[in-house]
């Protein structure tokens, strides 16, 4: 379980990153909001970093986990980073 969990961290995070900021941004006040996605960001950033050696094969084969796509999730949540700061 703690492979399947490793594996898929990325995508949760980014799952959780867009249900916070959803639940931020339909607040009344809006300050604090903009410090949070920097946060948040970063974090992303990190997760991403962390599971960088994650490889498996879900879904009966079709969904494949390797390095080439743990790159592009870097690069996705480093450019998420790039545009926020």
């Amino acid at each position: 379980m703690k492979g399947f969990v490793m594996t898929l961290l990325p995508e949760l995070y980014m799952l959780v990153f867009c249900i916070v900021f959803l639940l931020l941004s339909l607040r009344k006040g809006r300050e604090g909001v903009y410090a949070w996605a920097k946060v948040l960001s970063l974090v992303g950033l990190v997760v991403s970093l962390v599971s960088i050696n994650a490889r498996d094969s879900l879904v009966f084969g079709a969904y494949q986990v390797d390095l080439f796509s743990q790159v592009f999730k870097i690069l996705i949540a480093y450019g998420l980073a790039f545009v926020i700061f």
